[in-house]
């Protein structure tokens, strides 16, 4: 079993490189990928097992837009599964997102890839090494025994409601003719509307199926679940964006982050934007991390937090120019390594004001340096 994850490790590592090389610019990848050493990275991980071990909710926190970010990110889950048995991969997309690229991951259908990150245009997401992230999720499960792969869910709110998230509901539906009761909402259900009209095709659909939940049960069958866990994420994304009320967006987070852990049983992982995997309460508002924390803890069998923290790297939004930046932390932490990739253990008194700071959100920090930005998604 060992020997074969680490051949398995070799390949995908072997194959992510490659994948995010084709998303930068030569000048940019040639350097950046030419100086980094992810296997030191690897052997400080493994060096930290025995601590590691304890937890049962593993959080990564990340600036998004940057090479490094995804590099990192497949290291730590190769980690986790190869050491701890770790499948389960939580992500900050909605649950109709997280569902077609965990059907990506299994099955390998670009027009499902496509589809989802074409959608992401105007935000991070929207990236070359986006695409070949899940890309290479894809490889490194086709070397695992199937019964063992990997597992994306996402539990933020659906924020391409109007597009994937009214695809994704469509693939629920049976192929046979619609009941007369459901078959007008049913067959508004299109996924080329722009945000402001599907609003109410979910406003009538959540109407529909609260007046006829039984009809909507046998005929949904075993799809009828998912179905309406899938139509009450759009409308917590629909709650958010009527105020843009971010303390609400990360009251579903955390609630769905909990419904996912609850039911799975085993250890999480989950990949966030940093701004909610940090315990501290400096944020402003409660974090899914800090929520987690009160009710399981931060020492054994409760919750790790990794931040991951940048210094003179770049970062890109979607079509917009690079920006170079370091993270809160970055600086201070560079002062530490000569490294590219560094794990450090935080220490809540250390004697840099800095770092004792950050070390009051989370155990853990990876410092990524000189990463250059992703690039904007082009279709195969």
């Amino acid at each position: 079993m060992k020997k074969h994850l680490r051949n398995v490790t070799f390949l995908s590592l072997s194959l992510i490189i490659i994948l995010l090389i084709t998303g930068c610019s030569k000048k940019d990848s040639a350097s950046y990928i030419s100086n980094l050493n992810i296997q030191d990275l690897n052997n400080q991980l493994i060096e930290e097992t025995p601590n590691l071990n304890k937890y049962n909710i593993y959080m990564v926190g990340e600036s998004h837009g940057t090479v490094g970010t995804f590099i990192t990110e497949f290291e730590l889950i190769k980690y986790f599964y190869e050491n701890h048995n770790v499948k389960n991969i939580l992500i900050e997309t909605g649950h109709c997102t997280g569902s077609l690229l965990n059907n990506y991951i299994q099955n390998g259908d670009e027009k499902i890839l496509n589809f989802v990150i074409k959608n992401t245009e105007g935000t991070f997401a929207y990236s070359n090494e986006s695409a070949n992230f899940y890309r290479s999720l894809y490889e490194y499960n086709k070397k695992l025994p199937e019964d063992q792969h990997l597992i994306l869910y996402g539990v933020d709110v659906e924020h391409t409601y109007n597009n994937t998230g009214m695809y994704y509901l469509s693939t629920l539906l049976p192929k046979e003719e619609h009941p007369k009761e459901i078959a007008q909402v049913l067959n508004s259900l299109d996924f080329s509307l722009d945000r402001e009209d599907s609003i109410q095709v979910f406003e009538n659909l959540t109407e529909s199926t609260l007046e006829y939940p039984q009809i909507y049960r046998d005929y949904l069958g075993s799809n009828f679940e998912e179905f309406i866990l899938s139509l009450e994420n759009i409308n917590q994304a629909l709650n958010f964006y009527e105020n843009d009320d971010f303390n609400l967006r990360e009251e579903h987070f955390t609630e769905n982050t909990l419904r996912c852990y609850k039911d799975m049983g085993g250890k999480i992982l989950t990949i966030f934007g940093g701004a909610h995997t940090d315990f501290s309460g400096l944020q402003g508002s409660k974090t899914v991390a800090q929520s987690l924390s009160e009710l399981y803890g931060t020492d054994k069998g409760g919750v790790l937090s990794i931040s991951l923290e940048y210094f003179g790297s770049k970062n890109r939004k979607s079509h917009k120019k690079a920006q170079s930046f370091n993270s809160f932390a970055g600086p201070s932490l560079a002062n530490r390594t000569k490294k590219d990739l560094t794990l450090f253990k935080l220490d809540a008194e250390d004697k840099n004001e800095i770092i004792k700071s950050l070390a009051k959100g989370q155990q853990y920090a990876i410092l990524i340096k000189y990463s250059p930005a992703v690039t904007p998604y082009k279709e195969l």
